[in-house]
């Protein structure tokens, strides 16, 4: 496994605990995105239920301590 794919897997698993944490669905396909590059505080975004209209989440993760920094959940 590369270290892009690494960093992705930590990334998925962290996404994962917060959403159950919620009692937000963990539903399939999901995609993870760099969605912010600056070398210091690189950020990735998951979306479950990728190519769906609701019972979508949107996790923000930092990559340097893989924590939360952003989410949501749209239920309908």
């Amino acid at each position: 496994m590369s270290g892009e794919d690494d960093i992705r897997e930590k990334v998925l698993a962290s996404a994962k605990t917060y959403a159950e944490s919620r009692g937000w669905p963990w539903l399939t396909p999901f995609e993870v995105t760099l969605t912010r590059a600056i070398p210091s505080d690189r950020q990735w975004t998951v979306k479950t239920n990728a190519f769906a209209v609701g019972r979508n989440a949107r996790i923000v993760v930092r990559e340097v301590d893989m924590s939360v920094v952003d989410a949501g959940f749209l239920g309908r």
